[in-house]
């Protein structure tokens, strides 16, 4: 029960890695506000913790809306009076795209969501963190940001102005007790990389890694809680990669390096 009666925001809570973190925060304790675009998914998430014993709130949002991200931050003040904790981890992934080919549209549509609305976001809830004596703000990033990946340019990037948002989010709101770090995923198996995952052609991926096996939601959902916890009190601005050792590996696309 490390985050017991926290309440925690997890954007993009209802799938995928935001899902193994909803699930993990919630039996430790914490009081989940799952926020999602889909009212059927997010709904079912509520009720599969209630199930469980586990009580939830849903709310509707897309957070590359300024207008669906105040009420996200309105309906748990209303409900709980506080946020303790806010996890970014609602995220876009497009198709490919080369650098010379990538138009505007793909551009704007993965940074809206990951960039522009994140970094909103933050900013609604820090200013509520504040008024109540401060909080965790964990953002959810890529190893992508740190290492070369063929058509993937523009998602690359807006992973690594997560990253510089970060370190300096870290300095403005450490006066305020709100520590803010992030998270680095590598290949995790979720629902929207499924059918990749079991293509046998990209087996050598993990065959070769450190840990050489594929990752779980679980694999990020223990070090969010952990950095949601008051054992990472003293940490702050800090990229932790939770990738089994892909990055060390210093991979290049689908091949690692000679």
């Amino acid at each position: 029960m490390r985050l017991k009666d926290k309440v925690a925001i997890v954007t993009g809570g209802a799938t995928g890695i935001g899902k193994g973190i909803t699930e993990a925060y919630a039996r430790e304790g914490a009081k989940v506000v799952i926020a999602c675009r889909t009212p059927q998914t997010g709904e079912a998430m509520v009720q599969q913790l209630a199930a469980e014993g586990f009580p939830a709130l849903y709310v509707r949002a897309d957070i590359s809306v300024l207008a669906d991200i105040d009420n996200l931050i309105e309906e748990p003040l209303r409900q709980f009076g506080r946020i303790d904790i806010l996890v970014n981890n609602a995220g876009l992934i497009t198709e490919g795209a080369p650098f010379l080919e990538c138009n505007e549209e793909k551009f704007d549509k993965v940074v809206d969501v990951n960039l522009k609305g994140t970094f909103f976001a933050t900013q609604k809830v820090a200013q509520q963190m504040i008024n109540t004596g401060g909080g965790k703000i964990i953002f959810i990033s890529s190893n992508i940001a740190q290492m070369a990946q063929p058509a993937s340019a523009h998602y690359a990037a807006t992973k690594g102005g997560i990253n510089s948002l970060v370190i300096n989010l870290a300095a403005e709101l450490g006066p305020y007790n709100i520590c803010v770090n992030a998270l680095a995923p590598g290949d995790i198996l979720v629902e929207k990389v499924m059918e990749w995952f079991e293509d046998p052609a990209v087996h050598h991926r993990f065959q070769t890694m450190p840990v050489a096996r594929i990752g779980q939601p679980k694999d990020v959902a223990g070090a969010a809680v952990f950095l949601a916890s008051s054992e990472s009190d003293y940490i702050t601005g800090v990229n932790i990669p939770v990738d089994g050792g892909q990055l060390i590996m210093n991979w290049q696309g689908d091949k690692p390096h000679s």
